[in-house]
């Protein structure tokens, strides 16, 4: 069983407000999935690549010059094919 606790945004006045918490069984074929999916997002963002990015983001928003930066925000997830096919099963991972 997994407890979810929600919190407030961080930027609102209201911080201390309690909020519910949400519990929540998550199939063990889930939860396997999940840690996989998360133990390679963590890799993939550990990458000296994506410090190396972060940093680049950061600069041109100082307005200083550096390599030209893209932001891709409206992707086309209906066009990815069977590697985005959902293998999860409970509410919570849907």
């Amino acid at each position: 069983m997994i407890v979810l606790r929600l919190f407030s945004d961080p930027g609102s006045k209201d911080t201390e407000q309690s909020l519910p918490e949400i519990i929540m069984a998550i199939l063990e074929k889930d939860k396997v999935i999940l840690q996989k999916l998360a133990t390679e997002l963590v890799a993939i963002a550990d990458l000296p690549i994506q410090k190396q990015k972060a940093e680049m983001w950061r600069r041109l928003n100082r307005l200083e010059p550096v390599k030209v930066m893209v932001w891709i925000n409206e992707i086309p997830w209906h066009e990815m094919g069977p590697e985005l096919e959902l293998k999860t099963n409970g509410k919570f991972c849907c």
